[in-house]
Parts: C-alpha cells; structure tokens; sequence
C-alpha cells in the first residue's frame, strides 16, 4: 500500500515536471490494470436542438454536467460535460427530450435524468435524459 502511494508521488513529480504549468493534469491510477494515465480535463459544450432523440460523440470518459440556453437560436440548446482533453477514444451519448405530459418510452429508467430546460419561445418545458449509446 505504501509502495503504491509512493509510485503515485513520484509519477504525479515527473508529471509535474513535463506538464507545462498553465496545463490541468492529473495521475490517476487504472485500478484495472495498476496503469497510470494522463489526464488533461476541461469543460466542453454540445449543442443540442428540440429533437426528441439525439446522439452526440464525446471522448471517452465524459461526464455531463448540465445544461444551457442559447439565446442566439429559439431551438437550440447546450449540454456542458467534463472531459479529457488526451483522450482519443471517443463515446456516443444519446440525449433524450421530453415535454411535459408526453408519455416516456418504456426504457426511461435505462436513462439519468439531466436537468429540465425551457427555451425562450416555449409553452413546455423539455425533461433533458440521457445515457451512453455505446
């Protein structure tokens, strides 16, 4: 146990040394595979419009956070998610919309509830679900 803290200082130490300082970067440990990976992570936004049923490729890992209006489109909204910026590899995230009162599809609770938005124009909110497609 102590052996592995100390293979984690002196990883996040060499990091420190290579990452330039303006860089966000953590050694987070695989428990998998007792790897070590770089991770650089920023908070990104997708744009999303009033479809019921949308996909959307981020990188892998992505965690969302929650939505936005964007005032400059009446149909068009965003949905903000923590991401590593190093990763490559790429996931699809299905987003689904529902307005008040509309009857939900059988597999809802497969979903995580975002957030509930209402866009500028609208008489109904939109119920904002989603989950990894793939």
């Amino acid at each position: 146990m102590i052996m592995k803290k100390l293979q984690m200082i002196v990883a996040a130490l060499i990091v420190a040394l290579l990452v330039p300082s303006s860089t966000f970067a953590e050694l987070s440990e695989d428990s998998k595979e007792g790897a070590y990976e770089l991770r650089e992570e920023t908070i990104r936004k997708y744009s999303l419009d009033i479809s019921e049923t949308q996909y959307v490729k981020m990188p892998l890992g992505a965690d969302i956070l929650s939505t936005s209006i964007d005032h400059s489109n009446s149909e068009r909204f965003f949905v903000h998610a923590l991401v590593n910026t190093l990763e490559k590899r790429t996931q699809e995230m299905e987003f689904k919309l529902y307005r008040t009162d509309q009857d939900l599809d059988a597999n809802i609770g497969d979903y995580k509830f975002l957030e509930t938005v209402q866009l500028s124009y609208a008489e109904h909110l939109f119920h904002v679900f989603y989950i990894r497609a793939n």
